[in-house]
C-alpha cells in the first residue's frame, strides 16, 4: 500500500527540511524593497499637500516644510518615470511659484529652474550633502507611497540626518 504524501512536487530541501518544508518560499503579499528600487519605478503623483499661507520652510534656517498644496495641484495625477523625475519637476514648480520661491536666493531659484534642489544654509549641511531633500515620512520600505505627496517632507540634509529616526533609512 503506498504512503500518502503531503507534497505536490518533490521537496527540494529533502524530507528532513523541518516541519514546514515549504517555508523557504517567500510570501509575495509581504514583499519589501530592501534595495530601494521602487524609487526607480514609474508612478503617478497622489495626495493634496498642505496649504502654505505664511512662511513655508520652518525652523532656524528653513529646516523643514510640508509639501505645498499649490505644487501638489500641478503634479497630482501626472505620471513620472522615476522619483528623480518627480523631484526635478517639484523643484521647477517651486521656482515658478512666487510665494514659495521668495524664500530662496536668485542662485537657488536658478538651480531649481535647472531641475536641481536648492542649497540649504551652510549650518544645515551634512558633509558634502548640501541640497534640500524630499523625505518620505513613512519610508518606502515600510509601505509609504513613493509618489504620495502627503507622505513627503522637504528637509535640509542636517535635519534629515540628525532629527529623523535613522532606523527608517536602513
Amino acid at each position: 500500500m503506498p504512503e500518502a504524501a503531503c507534497y505536490l512536487s518533490p521537496d527540494p530541501t529533502g524530507l528532513w527540511g523541518g516541519e514546514n518544508t515549504y517555508a523557504y518560499v517567500t510570501n509575495p503579499a509581504g514583499w519589501v524593497d530592501p534595495l530601494g528600487l521602487s524609487r526607480c519605478s514609474a508612478g503617478a503623483a497622489t495626495g493634496n499637500g498642505k496649504s502654505i499661507t505664511n512662511k513655508w520652510l520652518k525652523g532656524s534656517h528653513g529646516n523643514a516644510g510640508l509639501f505645498p498644496a499649490s505644487i501638489a495641484e500641478k503634479m497630482k495625477g501626472k505620471t513620472f518615470k522615476s522619483f528623480d523625475d518627480f523631484r526635478e519637476t517639484f523643484w521647477k514648480e517651486v521656482a515658478k511659484d512666487p510665494h514659495l520661491s521668495q524664500e530662496f536666493s536668485k542662485s537657488n531659484i536658478t538651480r531649481m529652474l535647472d531641475s536641481k534642489a536648492p542649497i540649504s544654509h551652510n549650518t544645515q549641511w551634512n558633509g558634502k550633502n548640501r541640497s534640500y531633500v524630499l523625505h518620505h515620512r513613512t519610508p518606502i520600505q515600510h509601505g509609504g507611497g513613493v509618489y504620495d505627496m502627503d507622505n513627503i517632507l522637504i528637509v535640509t540634509p542636517k535635519y534629515h540626518l540628525d532629527v529623523l529616526d535613522r532606523s527608517y533609512h536602513f
